[in-house]
């Protein structure tokens, strides 16, 4: 787990302390490099660190009372072992790719097993029987091929390859093992400093002074030594011959007493002292750097000094673990101690530094040792800017523009907030500021500088102003645009001024200026721009553009020479120009990418390839260009510390580097990757990249994270890419993990065969089934279909029936209005022919009236008319005509009534045919010429002759034939 540290960027402002770089290029600036601690509560309690080393990976690994210690920049991890536990020294082989460890009982070696687990193996143990001095092992070297093991009476000679071991007994007691440039130096507590050259020990003369004292020797040359000892200082032995160094720093290290020495890759010289922390010399003895822990160490007494990949120094304490990053070029100011509060400005002339802050203005004087930032009186409140215009240090504070005049804080105007200064670009004895509310005019009046105006028109905030390249002052104005102010010959006045707007295409809001190459050139969202004075318009600026190819955001560029730096929303860095190649550098800045101040963040040159940038915190000291050693090549690829297959039950921990895909439980579906990324600078950002194939074929996002997890994944193959990304954009090689995630047990080989034959047989019987069931159901359907052809059939019958029963209802219908048409024509008839013969019995009753009154010969002609008014009217045609007709209309008539009554006289006949007409008695009596009594006779004798009862209607009796 990520220790219970805590990591900080500690400020020095104490003193001349610069902070050395080794590539070997000088000091950066007061302050310090970046010191990270591992406090002694992340070791158990036991933090004293003995030794220190690292893997070909960049694992780092530390030697403590409570075991080894492992460390891959992301989790610490403690491995012990019963038998030698209590470790003095470790030593990473690059040969074998073992790490070896010696301590208290005994040494032995340790590899890794496929899960990425340290296993101990012993290769020597003392016996109960031996000293404590034989049993105490305090250092592990290699030489020619051998390991050597260094205890106080014995020297071990371990060969890998052949598993034998030699030693060689101590003269007296031996102290310790040295290391230098490939050569091995044990010291003697009597007999002084030896030489181990093969497996024997050569002396070296005239060194048994210093009784043990001996903490470790740097090889000058092959008859030259430094010698560092513990209480006297540094030596030098050559040619036989012993030295006292008269270097000043001996006095305070013979003073602090020295524990552990480090030689670095330039020849620099570190020590590590009990009392005092670390001192950094050069080859010359000059002190370079001292860190303590008013400093920012956490302890002063530096048990292991050890120099890592990145040629950073790692330091073992008596209470836990400091990181110092020597090698990043940067060193820090902070207010942690300096109490300098928030950075908005720096500027040095000559020895001194200035630090403008939102607390004041602060001086350092570099010319003295002890120095440290001075609040200059009466400039207490928010500094905006301080700038060195014709060696005078002029100072934009919020109540105004201020000089300072032999240390005096000398206002010149009370115009209030003065951002920024500017020198006319012609005249040398005007110089602008912009404030809050405009814009100030100061001029050279007799060599004093005087407020003379502000510019008559522009009110605005002028926060960033520059001259182009024909005299005309420009004023970007973040939120609104850009204003174009031409001045005066005098330089006093505003002549015109344009305005360019959001309205323009080519502007956007966090509109911003700088030169580049002297140009003037225009940036916001939109892009660079530069203004064609012809158009009176912004065009795109290509090589700006370019130049700044993948920066978004950007809302501040300072160039210096071929260095442009840049501030944006969450990045700061600089662009280094080789020629035409342009290299972005942003990791060195990772630490405090995230400090700095936006738009507001102050960044200046203080003398050659050395800058300040201000930080919400303090004051950063960087240098550029960097060297290409720093940001050339790749970054080493991530790499995989663990995997766990994850269940509800258990968790199993897999290989880290299988030749074969992993086999994965089903069960244990849920894959957490544990990854470390340790040749990483400690506390840079590299960001990593992952793609499981076999999930997706596309890369994720660039995610701060060192663990993985894919939980709930389904069977099939699975192919794990991981590659990092430094703070530069250089990317790792690619790391690949292949695994398998099995089926569940109930879809193995053997279920999968019983599925099969279940599936088999299942497939039979439905088919069977199915087989049945259609039988079944073409019996059903046919029997339906016979049923369904019964019913239309039935159907048919019926509808036949109420076909025909519709047809005799039509033909029943037909025939009733046929008979209902004769038996109206009959009718007709019959009432015709009783018209008639009413008409003819009246006019033969007139006749008869006119027969009384008339003459013989009248009666005789009367008479005649008479008798042949009565034929018609008894006319045997008429009636034969109506039988006709009757007939017609009632078939059968005569022959029903015959049938059942053959008494009927030819007069009944024709009085029933007249009943079955519904005529009256009076109409049939006109038709048969008599009277209604007679008819009313004739009736009663029909309905004897028909043996019809009173209570029958004969009428009706009549009808029904």
């Amino acid at each position: 787990m990520r220790i219970s540290l805590f990591s900080r960027l500690i400020l020095l402002g104490f003193g001349f302390f610069s902070s050395y770089t080794v590539w070997g290029q000088g000091p950066v600036e007061q302050g310090v490099s970046l010191i990270k601690s591992f406090a002694r509560e992340q070791f158990r309690g036991d933090g004293k660190i003995w030794d220190i080393t690292q893997d070909g990976d960049g694992i780092m690994y530390f030697a403590a009372n409570n075991g080894l210690w492992e460390y891959d920049g992301t989790r610490w991890t403690n491995y012990t072992n019963p038998l030698h536990n209590n470790l003095r020294a470790v030593h990473y082989n690059k040969e074998d790719q073992i790490l070896y460890s010696a301590g208290y009982g005994g040494f032995g070696f340790w590899k890794k097993d496929e899960k990425g687990e340290l296993n101990y193996y012993e290769i020597y143990s003392a016996g109960l029987e031996e000293s404590n001095h034989a049993a105490e092992f305090w250092s592990v070297g290699e030489l020619e091929g051998h390991i050597l093991f260094q205890s106080f009476e014995k020297l071990f000679f371990y060969t890998p390859g052949t598993q034998t071991m030699d030693s060689i007994d101590a003269p007296s007691v031996f102290s310790f093992l040295h290391k230098s440039k490939g050569r091995v130096f044990v010291e003697d507590y009597v007999e002084g400093l030896f030489e181990v050259v093969g497996d024997e020990l050569v002396k070296i003369p005239n060194t048994g002074v210093f009784g043990g004292g001996i903490v470790g020797i740097s090889v000058v040359e092959d008859n030259e030594l430094l010698i560092v000892s513990d209480d006297d200082g540094v030596f030098e032995w050559k040619d036989g011959v012993l030295r006292s160094k008269r270097w000043r720093l001996n006095v305070g290290l013979k003073r602090d007493r020295i524990y552990s020495f480090q030689e670095l890759d330039n020849g620099n010289l570190v020590f590590g002292t009990i009392m005092n922390g670390i001192y950094v010399s050069n080859k010359r003895g000059v002190r370079l750097l001292h860190f303590d822990t008013r400093k920012g160490l956490e302890k002063n007494t530096i048990l292991s000094l050890f120099l890592d990949h990145q040629t950073n120094l790692w330091l073992g304490l008596d209470g836990g673990v400091n990181y110092l990053k020597i090698n990043s070029g940067i060193s820090y100011l902070l207010d942690e101690i300096a109490k300098i509060g928030t950075v908005y400005a720096s500027q040095r002339m000559l020895k001194m530094h200035y630090i403008g802050s939102n607390q004041g203005l602060y001086t350092l004087d570099l010319r003295k040792e002890s120095s440290r930032p001075r609040l200059v009186k009466g400039s207490q409140g928010q500094v905006w800017s301080v700038e060195n215009i014709d060696q005078q240090i002029w100072i934009g504070h919020h109540k105004g523009a201020f000089l300072l005049k032999e240390g005096a804080f000398t206002q010149i105007s009370n115009e209030p907030g003065a951002w920024i200064f500017q020198k006319h670009p012609k005249r040398d004895d005007i110089v602008y500021s912009g404030n809050y509310f405009g814009i100030c005019v100061y001029k050279k009046i007799q060599g004093e500088w005087k407020f003379i105006t502000k510019l008559n028109t522009f009110n605005e905030s002028a926060r960033f102003m520059e001259f182009d390249n024909i005299g005309r002052l420009w004023v970007a104005h973040p939120s609104k645009g850009y204003y174009r102010l031409l001045l005066s010959n005098d330089g006093l006045a505003i002549e015109k001024m344009d305005f360019f707007g959001m309205d323009n295409q080519n502007i956007e809001r966090y509109a911003y200026m700088t030169r580049i190459d002297g140009n003037l050139i225009f940036f916001n969202p939109q892009g660079f721009f530069q203004f064609d004075e012809v158009d009176n318009d912004f065009y795109q600026s290509r090589y700006a553009t370019e130049l700044f190819e993948g920066v978004e955001n950007l809302s501040r560029i300072e160039q210096f020479g071929d260095i442009f730096w840049y501030i944006s929303k969450n990045s700061l860095g600089f662009i280094q120009r080789e020629g035409n190649e342009f290299k972005n550098i942003q990791e060195p800045f990772a630490h405090f990418r995230n400090k700095h101040l936006g738009d507001f963040t102050s960044i200046s040159k203080l003398r050659k390839n050395i800058f300040s940038i201000g930080i919400y915190d303090g004051l950063v000291f960087c240098r550029a260009p960097v060297p290409d050693s720093l940001v050339a090549g790749s970054p080493a690829a991530p790499i995989i510390r663990g995997v766990n297959l994850i269940s509800s039950k258990d968790t199993i921990a897999a290989s880290i580097a299988p030749s074969d895909p992993v086999s994965v439980p089903y069960r244990n579906n849920f894959i957490e990757f544990k990854i470390a990324t340790p040749n990483a600078p400690e506390g840079d950002f590299w960001k990593v990249q992952y793609q499981l194939k076999g999930l997706t074929d596309d890369w994720s996002d660039w995610i701060n994270r060192k663990q993985l997890n894919f939980p709930n994944l389904s069977p099939g193959d699975y192919e794990l890419n991981l590659r990092v990304m430094d703070g530069n954009g250089n990317m790792s090689p690619i790391v690949t993990y292949s695994f398998e995630v099995e089926h569940p047990w109930y879809l193995g080989t053997f279920f999968i065969v019983l599925y099969a034959l279940l599936v088999v047989a299942v497939f039979f019987m439905i088919r069977e089934y199915f087989r049945r069931k259609a039988l079944k159901e073409k019996e059903r359907l046919q029997k339906k279909d016979e049923e369904k052809m019964q019913r239309q059939k039935e159907k048919y019958e019926r509808e036949k029936l109420e076909s025909e029963k519709r047809l005799l209802v039509l033909k029943e219908e037909k025939y009733r209005l046929e008979l209902e048409q004769k038996n109206n024509e009959l009718s007709s008839a019959a009432m015709i022919n009783i018209r008639k013969n009413e008409l003819l019995s009246e006019i033969k009753n007139d006749i008869k009236q006119l027969e009384k009154n008339s003459g013989d010969q009248a009666l005789s002609s009367v008479k005649k008319l008479i008798k042949k008014i009565n034929r018609q009217i008894n006319s045997q045609e008429d009636w034969l005509s109506f039988e006709l007709h009757f007939n017609n209309a009632h078939a059968h008539f005569f022959d029903k009534i015959r049938e059942k009554h053959s008494g009927l006289t030819a007069n009944d006949f024709k009085l029933c045919a007249y009943l079955k007409l519904n005529l009256s008695s009076k109409e049939i009596a006109s038709l048969m010429n008599i009277s209604v009594r007679s008819v009313e006779m004739s009736r009663y004798r029909l309905r004897k002759k028909l043996d019809l009862s009173p209570e029958e209607s004969l009428s009706e009796y009549i009808s029904s034939f």
